[in-house]
């Protein structure tokens, strides 16, 4: 008790992620030594900075016992960087935490273990990918590695809980702070097959500065990283960068090039990333390790990572300014605007060279006229500059070719609805008014289209595609938000398969989540 105690002070005064914590522990391997040293001696020692001092001399455990206290009656486990069942991995990164908060129980180790990251505002197909990925990669025997936020991190975490395996959550905030409380039936779900850790002290609240803290804890613990739709300024580059700082293959899923979520991790590919389509690919990867340990030699550095999350344009690595031979390095690139061929430049001082050069421009720029004249005739759109009528016509030859959107997974009956006794007085007084003529009948069944409900458009949804514990949740819920727990109770489903259902509407759109674990129908 009383070692652990003196790691929790001695992680309390130097801060959550200090890198001096490796050079400290080569002179100080005990932290109670520490604790038992005086002044003098610490100062000597050198390896603490003057802000380090200022809070080890006052040499108060009250808070370190307070929240040993705390884990003891709420059951949390407490892992010291001493200890036999510590994560091997994490001592040896650059940061390790001193101190490991878990509720639940740390799996042991699997075959593989794969970290899945990305946004908070993942789109459907991101979603979908990372469900995927996490569950064919659990049937697989891996462990599942995330950070519990919202997008991305929920949907893997999700995939290996249905998948039947074990998966490990690391928090962004202490254990016991109500975050995102919507996924608290998942994360209860994680306690009882895996693990939530945090190397915060229980209770410390989210903020924006713990998450990029919590990144590296995910890589360390991880065989690998996938990265799936990162943005610009995604926290999962984040934690690329630290994986690559640590030595571990990193991965990213190509997104849409106009898909503005994937802009991060598309970016990942033009520095050399390799790009994985299926969870086979991390597969294949696993059993050709020495041959692919090879190539991740040449992976970015962790500035470059940074440079990429802060850069506008698009980023290449320096040495692909080499030449074929690779021994001359070209200064600069110059881009379009300042590219001119050489004529043009000598031009102002040589008339002759002038005259003959004239003939060459004016036949460039009687072809752009003619190619411009032939695609404005062949296609009215591309006018430069339409007059009223021509812009007006150009609106409505757009709109008609504008394709019927279908949602996904979805079909809709073609009959119309009937119409109301209302409805019906309102068509009447609307015919006499503008003359009952075919085009006011089709204006009537268009708007009756629009007020058709999503209700109703979900009742047309094909029922062959969901499975019978699917099938079951979803005549239980309604519009409603109802909690997962009284479904479960009602159904006499196992939370487990109650959960697995909801993730399946979801995916299909037919529910949605609300804050304190409650769902509704769409």
């Amino acid at each position: 008790m009383e070692s652990v105690i003196y790691e929790i002070w001695l992680q309390l005064c130097l801060g959550i992620a200090n890198e001096h914590i490796a050079s400290i522990r080569k002179v100080y391997p005990d932290a109670q030594k520490i604790y038992l040293a005086d002044e003098r001696e610490l100062r000597i020692s050198n390896v603490f900075t003057r802000t380090e001092l200022n809070k080890l001399l006052p040499k108060n455990l009250e808070p370190a016992r307070h929240i040993y206290h705390q884990c003891e009656l709420n059951g949390y486990q407490i892992l010291t960087i001493d200890d036999t069942a510590y994560p091997d991995t994490l001592r040896h990164i650059k940061a390790p935490p001193l101190v490991l908060y878990v509720q639940g129980t740390l799996p042991p180790p699997p075959a593989f273990s794969t970290a899945i990251v990305g946004t908070r505002t993942a789109t459907r197909i991101g979603r979908q990918l990372a469900f995927e990925f996490s569950y064919h990669l659990t049937k697989h025997q891996g462990l599942i590695i995330s950070g519990g936020a919202d997008g991305i991190d929920t949907y893997a975490h999700r995939g290996a809980l249905q998948a039947g395996g074990n998966t490990v959550c690391v928090l962004g905030c202490g254990l016991g702070f109500p975050y995102l409380m919507k996924y608290a039936p998942m994360r209860n779900e994680i306690i009882r097959h895996g693990a939530l850790i945090s190397e915060f002290p229980p209770g410390t609240p989210a903020a924006s500065y713990t998450f990029p803290k919590r990144n590296r804890i995910i890589s360390a613990l991880s065989n690998c990283t996938v990265v799936i739709e990162a943005g610009k300024s995604s926290g999962a580059l984040i934690t690329a960068g630290d994986a690559v700082q640590q030595g571990k293959p990193l991965f990213t899923v190509p997104g849409s090039i106009d898909n503005e979520h994937a802009a991060g991790s598309n970016r990942l590919l033009r520095i050399g990333v390799p790009a994985v389509m299926s969870y086979e690919d991390i597969l294949f990867w696993l059993e050709h390790t020495d041959y692919y340990q090879k190539r991740f030699t040449g992976l970015p550095s962790k500035e470059e990572i940074d440079a990429i999350r802060k850069s506008t344009v698009p980023y290449l690595k320096s040495d692909l300014f080499a030449d074929c031979s690779g021994k001359k390095p070209i200064a600069s690139v110059p881009t379009g605007l300042q590219h001119q061929p050489s004529f043009q430049k000598e031009t102002a001082s040589n008339p002759e060279e002038k005259k003959m050069a004239a003939p060459a421009t004016k036949a460039v720029r009687a072809y752009s006229a003619e190619f411009t004249r032939q695609n404005a005739s062949a296609r009215p759109s591309a006018a430069r500059k339409p007059y009223p009528t021509q812009r007006k016509n150009r609106a409505a030859i757009i709109e008609d070719e504008k394709p019927t959107y279908i949602p996904p997974f979805r079909k809709y009956s073609a009959e119309k609805p009937a119409a109301s006794p209302a409805e019906s007085d309102t068509s009447s007084d609307f015919s006499q008014k503008t003359g009952n003529s075919s085009d006011n009948i089709s204006i009537i069944n268009e708007k009756a289209d629009k007020n058709t409900t999503k209700q109703e458009k979900t009742d047309n949804f094909s029922s062959d595609l969901l499975t019978e514990n699917a099938k079951s949740v979803y005549d239980t819920i309604s519009g409603t938000p109802v909690e997962a727990e009284a479904v479960s109770l009602e159904l006499h489903l196992p939370i487990e398969a109650v959960l697995s259902a909801l993730t399946e509407l979801e995916l299909y759109g037919l529910v949605k989540s609300h804050p304190f674990g409650r769902f509704s129908r769409v």
